[in-house]
């Protein structure tokens, strides 16, 4: 355990330092030493330990490795709340690869797993919903009361914001209709349960 936990801790540093391929060899070293019930005993290890190794792979283009990781958490994790990063990195990864619809629908896909659903193709009316919706729960506030939100600490909604912020460079390139539903959707939530460290520039956006 402590030479997993080295591997793990070598990995970080490395990936912090801009070390990715180092960081990808630190990590999959870690993950060769976790035993083989490892899911069921160190899950949050095991958890952390994917994620590393599945975006260290990302950054090294080493695509197919980085699926095999993400695969992982998706067969093992024990709530979609835990899929999170491995979302967020296949999003980025399919933007690597100019691949932005599939970046799009990707992120579409998991925010309806979290009860959100986003139109492919929003109309109008649909954006003026939106709109309205940031105006109702901007009553009784001003825009200066936006600074004194406390944190967002709910998981969920945090979660939702990690993707709908990943889908801002896909929804601008792809589908640019789509960029102010999710302009609108982020500000909603920021507003509703707390700020992120994304909400300044997205209520700038907004």
């Amino acid at each position: 355990q402590k030479r997993t936990q080295l591997n793990l801790e070598a990995g970080h540093k490395a990936q912090g330092s801009a070390a990715y391929e180092a960081a990808f060899d630190y990590f999959g070293m870690a993950l060769s030493l976790l035993e083989a019930d490892c899911w069921q005993q160190r899950y949050s290890t095991t958890l952390e330990l994917h994620e590393a190794r599945a975006e260290a792979a990302y950054l090294t283009g080493q695509f197919e490795a980085m699926e095999r990781n993400i695969d992982q958490v998706l067969n093992h994790a024990k709530n979609k709340l835990d899929c999170t990063k491995v979302y967020e990195i296949k999003i980025q990864a399919h933007m690597a690869q100019q691949q932005g619809l599939e970046s799009l629908m990707t992120g579409i896909d998991f925010l309806s797993q979290l009860d959100l659903e986003v139109p492919e193709s929003p109309k109008v009316e649909d954006i003026q919903v939106e709109i309205a919706n940031v105006e109702k729960a901007m009553a009784g506030k001003k825009i200066s009361d936006l600074a004194e939100l406390p944190l967002m600490s709910d998981r969920t909604q945090i979660a939702k914001v990690v993707i709908l912020v990943q889908l801002l460079a896909p929804c601008y390139q792809i589908k640019p209709e789509l960029f102010p539903w999710v302009t609108c959707k982020f500000t909603q939530l920021s507003i509703q349960y707390g700020n992120t460290s994304q909400s300044a520039c997205i209520y700038s956006t907004y």
